[in-house]
């Protein structure tokens, strides 16, 4: 047998300049221009980058300032309302008081005249000290509200030793059973009165029944002289009209 020898093959390389005939892309000036095309682009992103943050961090410090002055304000409005509640509260409650006030007064307007007991007891004891003192009395007419605080006020009288005479003055007169004859006058709330020849005398008895009166909460008027006709010159004259 005839001896085998090997075969050999040979293989022709592509020139490494053109890659067998083909051309790179891009070129190299291309290349050489994008890159620095996106260099310039991620530089300037970068700086665009700083910027914002920059602008964020300064703009954010500004939207607090503006924010905090907006929560003083509300703060400042907050106070405010709450003073302005505080006071009306105030003004609430001193109107309710005044109206509370007001009410009381007209219900004690209204109320009747009476002498209590313990009333008729102090107005006794004040003026006791002029026991023998005369007196008459009189009313606006025959209304029981007057009618009543007269009689309680000349029983008051009578327990201080004071002596009741008939009224004489007009020709109508309130008779009455158990009691002096009243007079019929014209005069508002209580008044007492002494002719201005006994003023020297029954003075100082009047102005203390006044003011016993008075201190007890009763509207009295104490005069020198006559407004009515009267008949009893030696006499304190006690008239009692319609309360105002």
């Amino acid at each position: 047998m005839m001896p085998t020898t090997a075969a050999t093959t040979t293989i022709a390389m592509a020139e490494s300049g053109n890659q067998g005939g083909m051309r790179m892309w891009p070129s190299e000036s291309t290349a050489t221009l994008i890159f620095n095309v996106a260099s310039l682009v991620f530089v300037g992103s970068l700086a665009v980058g700083v910027v914002a943050t920059v602008a964020v961090i300064w703009m954010g410090n500004v939207k607090e300032e503006y924010w905090e002055s907006d929560r003083r304000t509300s703060k400042e409005k907050i106070a405010e309302l709450d003073t302005q509640a505080e006071q009306l509260r105030k003004d609430t409650a001193e109107a309710n008081a005044q109206a509370a006030k007001a009410q009381l007064e007209l219900a004690t307007f209204r109320a009747p005249r009476r002498i209590e007991p313990m009333q008729a007891s102090n107005i006794s004891s004040q003026i006791r000290r002029f026991s023998g003192i005369e007196f008459d009395t009189a009313s606006a007419g025959n209304d029981p509200e007057q009618a009543d605080f007269l009689w309680l006020l000349e029983t008051a009288l009578l327990d201080a030793g004071w002596k009741q005479i008939d009224w004489k003055g007009g020709d109508i007169v309130i008779t009455r059973s158990g009691r002096s004859i009243a007079g019929i006058v014209s005069v508002a709330n209580a008044v007492l009165q002494v002719h201005p020849e006994n003023v020297s005398k029954l003075w100082p008895a009047m102005v203390a029944l006044a003011t016993v009166l008075t201190n007890e909460g009763f509207v009295v008027r104490a005069e020198q002289g006559l407004g009515v006709k009267n008949d009893n010159p030696t006499a304190i004259h006690i008239m009692v009209g319609r309360k105002q």
